[in-house]
């Protein structure tokens, strides 16, 4: 009982049993109103108010843990408070997750968008880390001592070259682009090409079928004058490269959907070390999502530029790259100076032609070409 100055005493009562133990309500009592039984004496006639303490009692029991995902988030986050098991950055990571999570199931088309267009846009830590070691597995103390000093725009887009080399055909070769195994996959894979298209006849219909792309077709084409092609395509690195040339400039012209659909896309001739190697090399992001940038595509641009002059000894039709890619033409000197190569004129053939020196063509990406004398500025 507890009782305080000017004021009514409140009474709590306990009651023990077998099964249950019960406790005063906190309603027991209501302050506004008192309750009063009447006793009233039939002998004398009289009535007596005797007041009455109305109690209501309760059971003490513990309440089951909720199993409500929001109340137990905020009781979580209750008692993280304190300890900071989480850092303010990953618990803003994990809203953002659960946020998305009901937009895909529950949010509207404009929120699925947008979500969508977030993870398409964003860099896999993983995949960028899985690239960095690759690409640093294969170089040893001696190829960084004895490395080009080559511009950082022209570095990003070109394979490694050896800019000292005796000969021009030497500036580029065949480890410089491809593996061991990916030559072994290649001259494979260029067997069964050649068992299916043995004939001029037969690689004109591939072309025109768009089997085979004009500038695959082209360099196929002269590797037929050989004596047992079959034999000399196992052995020759050539036939390697050609197949890679053929690959690079087929998943150049693919459009989106085709390049988001991977591997299906490609030539059922085409080895799965050749298409694994493009996706890592002219890709960015992963399965579905990936995608070409316009950075990548000058890079992959550049390597099929090198690959027709490895193939063709340093020497090649101009009208091979504009006839096989769908790229803009004005552009296209540029890339070939980032490869070193120059494009000149045959007076022969009255083609342009892309010719490997061994002087190198340099590149300046801060070049701008100076009008001719006596032009004027239109006002």
């Amino acid at each position: 009982m507890k009782a305080e100055k000017n004021a009514k005493a409140t009474f709590n009562l306990e009651l023990e049993t077998p099964n249950l133990s019960y406790v005063t309500s906190e309603d027991s009592q209501d302050q506004y109103f008192d309750t009063y039984i009447a006793i009233r004496n039939k002998a004398t006639g009289k009535t007596r108010l005797i007041e009455a303490l109305n109690m209501s009692l309760k059971p003490k029991v513990t309440p089951p843990q909720s199993r409500n995902p929001v109340l137990l988030e905020a009781e979580n986050e209750a008692k993280s408070a304190g300890k900071s098991s989480l850092d303010d950055k990953e618990l803003r990571e994990e809203r953002l997750n659960k946020t998305k999570e009901l937009a895909q199931k529950f949010g509207q088309k404009s929120q699925k968008t947008f979500f969508n267009k977030m993870e398409s846009q964003a860099v896999d830590a993983a995949d960028t880390a899985e690239r960095v070691k690759k690409a640093i597995s294969d170089v040893e103390l001696t190829d960084l001592l004895s490395a080009p000093v080559v511009s950082a725009e022209a570095g990003d887009l070109i394979p490694p070259r050896d800019e000292h080399a005796v000969r021009a055909t030497e500036i580029y070769r065949i480890e410089h682009v491809l593996t061991e195994k990916e030559v072994i996959d290649l001259t494979a894979a260029c067997k069964e090409l050649l068992n299916k298209h043995s004939t001029l006849e037969a690689i004109g219909q591939a072309v025109k079928g768009k089997f085979l792309t004009p500038i695959g077709g082209h360099f196929i084409k002269l590797q037929l004058p050989r004596k047992n092609i079959i034999a000399e395509a196992e052995k020759d690195n050539m036939a390697a490269l050609v197949v890679y040339l053929d690959t690079l400039v087929s998943f150049l012209n693919m459009r989106p959907n085709a390049i988001s659909r991977g591997f299906r896309s490609f030539k059922p001739h085409v080895p799965h070390s050749l298409i694994q190697k493009i996706f890592e090399t002219f890709c960015s992001g992963q399965k579905e999502n990936r995608i070409i940038t316009p950075q990548l595509k000058d890079k992959a641009i550049c390597h099929v530029i090198i690959l027709g002059l490895m193939i063709g000894a340093a020497s090649m039709d101009l009208k091979l790259i504009t006839e096989s890619l769908r790229l803009d033409a004005k552009y296209l000197p540029s890339l070939v100076s980032v490869t070193g190569a120059h494009v000149v004129n045959d007076v022969a053939s009255g083609q342009q032609k892309i010719v490997l020196r061994k002087q190198l063509a340099s590149f300046d990406p801060n070049y701008k070409s100076k009008g001719k004398r006596g032009d004027k500025k239109r006002l």
